[in-house]
């Protein structure tokens, strides 16, 4: 393969083959070769312009950086510029060009230290996402805040939620499709209910203009005292139009557009990992940080545990293939787990990039390791780049070293072009049920412009469903774009007019409908959940009116409980709500 190979007591060091190109047009390339003389290498190149400057295929940098002296993210623009956060006093954003050379520095405002009598841990500092042209977007991580940095290493502006009543934290950040809006996986509520959150974020000042819950609490290692928010830790784009998620316990994925279906998550199921509250091993000691553990394309969703990667099912996020990480740590205390090393990427051509403690990995679709590359340093991200190569950064030590050393690396691994979005979602958003002689609806879809097609679709342009026309039943409707296709269930049921009577013996009889049934009693009282510790302030944070629904029978009859109201459902899901015993005639 043109590799160099060294043995040594400790394993094959192996330099991988140059990839040699002029200044500035890392496609432009130039043949080059390892030359190996009486244990001498050097490089030898075909013919090329020698009034041109040359880089030589890989790169190194160790930047001298405050503190927890490691880097933590890697980013680059279309061009092969690589941007980078390291440090924690302050956290610093640092931008490279494509042969390696320093060309700015941003010191942010966010550091690990504590910046008030009695606080221990500081801003827990947030991530990283660039931009094709070079613009960065960076955030601290709790008491949210983010930044819009020029490609010239410039502030062009800083911005936080202005709501002081709940308590957000921004982690992870990805972009939508075509790189407009972007999305920060994080923490919103008042302790202690805290719940996962993904904000919609709008690039032109930093506003929310949207978020989706996603997590909720979870026991923590004492019960009643302090429980564990579900926070979004990290986060990927697709090309089928979804954003995926990773909590502290759970996988999941939204559709990019926030706007046309409900703000339920498409799905939300366990990921096996069991992360703890601090959900790695590398960040500084004082706080928390984002783990880089999630990368999904047009076919796969895989998530990076630490010492095992995970190929998942893009509906369900069930896990269809498996493998070790060789060299990954995921050390685990009191039942929950914490990654020593994370970064995880996809190339156009399905290949997967996996970080190591000791190494970078290139895998297949499939999860077969194709080649690997050995480093010096813990790999806390990773990237995929131009011209074959691939971005990696970390450090070493823990959370816990006192003296550590970060890298910056770009080295050549035959990597196939960066995997890039495509604005088509053809999600289909749930509809029904509904009622055999009910109205038609008209169905919505993420992108327009698609066909319609399946039973009781009476506009293929419009998506015009009729509940008449498709009759009673579960009918697959479909919606097609030229990018793929998605489907949903619509239910058609036979509907009726509930009615109740009193039968001698005082009980509630239902008539018409199908069984079973369901009914309930309702107790109303005001929700205070939004409000800071679960409290209504009157003014302020006065809640809202809720009601308490508790089941009293499953039969046609229900003994009633004295109070009011009462919920009535049917299997078809027809409902009559009853809100006192006026008009409830004896029954015949």
């Amino acid at each position: 393969d043109g590799n160099l190979v060294i043995p040594t007591i400790h394993g094959d060091i192996i330099e991988h083959a140059p990839v040699t190109y002029y200044a500035g047009s890392p496609n432009e390339r130039i043949s080059s070769k390892f030359k190996l003389v009486d244990n001498v290498v050097s490089f030898e190149l075909g013919s090329y312009d020698d009034s041109r400057g040359i880089v030589i295929d890989p790169w190194v940098q160790s930047p001298t950086l405050a503190s927890s002296n490691c880097i933590w993210e890697c980013e680059r623009d279309a061009v092969g510029n690589v941007y980078v956060i390291g440090g924690d006093a302050p956290m610093k954003l640092l931008k490279y060009s494509p042969t390696g050379v320093l060309q700015w520095t941003y010191n942010t405002p966010w550091d690990a230290t504590p910046s008030a009598p009695g606080e221990s841990d500081g801003d827990w500092l947030g991530g990283l996402a660039t931009d094709n042209n070079g613009i960065s977007y960076i955030t601290r991580g709790s008491r949210a805040a983010i930044q819009k940095i020029s490609t010239a290493g410039s502030l062009i502006w800083s911005a936080a939620p202005t709501n002081i009543l709940t308590s957000d934290e921004y982690w992870t950040i990805a972009f939508n499709c075509d790189q407009t809006r972007l999305v920060v996986g994080g923490t919103t509520g008042n302790f202690p209910n805290l719940r996962g959150v993904i904000f919609n974020i709008n690039t032109n000042n930093g506003s929310v203009t949207g978020q989706r819950i996603v997590g909720t609490t979870r026991p923590s290692i004492l019960p009643g005292v302090f429980n564990d928010a579900m926070e979004v830790r990290s986060i990927s784009s697709s090309r089928n139009g979804r954003y995926y998620f990773l909590t502290l316990d759970s996988i999941g994925s939204i559709n990019q557009n926030f706007t046309p279906c409900s703000n339920e998550p498409l799905f939300n199921d366990s990921h096996g990992y069991k992360f703890g509250y601090k959900s790695e091993q590398y960040r500084p000691s004082t706080g928390n940080g984002p783990n880089c553990a999630i990368r999904a394309n047009d076919k796969f969703v895989y998530t990076h545990g630490g010492n095992i990667v995970h190929k998942r099912d893009l509906a369900t996020g069930a896990v269809v293939g498996s493998a070790a990480i060789p060299g990954g740590i995921n050390t685990v205390t009191a039942g929950f787990s914490q990654p020593g090393n994370n970064g995880i990427d996809i190339d156009t051509c399905g290949n997967v990039y996996v970080g190591s403690a000791d190494r970078v990995i290139k895998f297949d679709a499939n999860l077969n390791i194709l080649t690997s590359v050995p480093l010096p340093f813990r790999v806390f991200d990773v990237a995929v780049s131009n011209g074959g190569e691939i971005i990696v950064c970390g450090g070493t030590g823990t959370s816990s070293s006192t003296t550590r050393t970060g890298f910056v690396q770009v080295v050549n691994m035959n990597a196939c072009p960066q995997f890039t979005l495509v604005c088509c979602d053809a999600t289909v958003c749930p509809a029904g049920p509904l009622c055999d002689n009910g109205q038609p609806i008209t169905l919505v879809a993420g992108s327009p412009g698609g066909v319609w097609s399946g039973t009781g679709i009476t506009n293929a342009s419009t998506g015009e469903f009729s509940p008449i026309a498709a009759g009673i039943g579960v009918h697959k409707v479909i919606y097609t774009l030229p990018c793929g296709k998605d489907s949903t269930l619509i239910t058609v049921n036979a509907c009726a007019n509930l009615e109740v009577c009193i039968e001698t013996n005082g009980d509630y009889r239902v008539d018409n409908g199908t069984g079973p049934y369901l009914w309930e009693s309702g107790v109303a009282f005001q929700n205070c959940s939004g409000c800071p510790f679960g409290n209504c302030v009157p003014f302020i944070c006065p809640g809202f009116a809720d009601t308490t629904w508790t089941t009293i029978s499953t039969n046609a009859t229900a003994t009633p409980p004295g109070t009011f109201p009462i919920r009535l459902t049917d299997a078809s899901g027809n409902r009559l709500m009853l809100y006192s015993a006026a008009g409830i005639l004896p029954c015949t």
